[in-house]
């Protein structure tokens, strides 16, 4: 027997959402969102963003943002950036390393949620992680 929600409606799978507005943001297809560790984070962290804070940015908004993200990502080893350089290192371990995943999760969700640097690495100290 199906679920309806009281208006009589199939109630509407969430990551149907996150895909529909992840094919809207159309990364270029080099781009880093669609490396198998980062995906995964940016699949989750986007439902959290989208669903669960109950957010709604256009995606050319959240490309902008995680595009200029992912480069500061891929120069990391030069730059010496916090904050990516702490999203590099956790992203070249396994996708299976809880902690790491964590770390993913909270640099990107912070990004999406456009906080300071500062503010990012607070809340790794917050929950242990940096």
């Amino acid at each position: 027997m199906e679920k309806r929600t009281k208006s009589g409606t199939l109630p509407r799978f969430r990551p149907f959402g996150v895909f529909a507005y992840l094919e809207e943001c159309a990364f270029d297809s080099r781009s880093r969102a669609w490396k198998k560790a980062d995906l995964f984070t940016l699949l989750i962290e986007l439902d959290q963003f989208l669903n669960v804070k109950g957010m709604n940015p256009q995606p050319s908004q959240i490309v902008e943002q995680l595009n200029q993200f992912y480069q500061t990502v891929d120069a990391a080893p030069v730059n010496q950036q916090q904050v990516s350089l702490i999203y590099y290192k956790a992203a070249l371990q396994a996708s299976n390393d809880k902690i790491d995943r964590v770390r993913r999760a909270v640099v990107i969700a912070g990004v999406l949620g456009g906080a300071q640097d500062e503010d990012v690495i607070d809340q790794l100290k917050v929950q242990g992680l940096a």
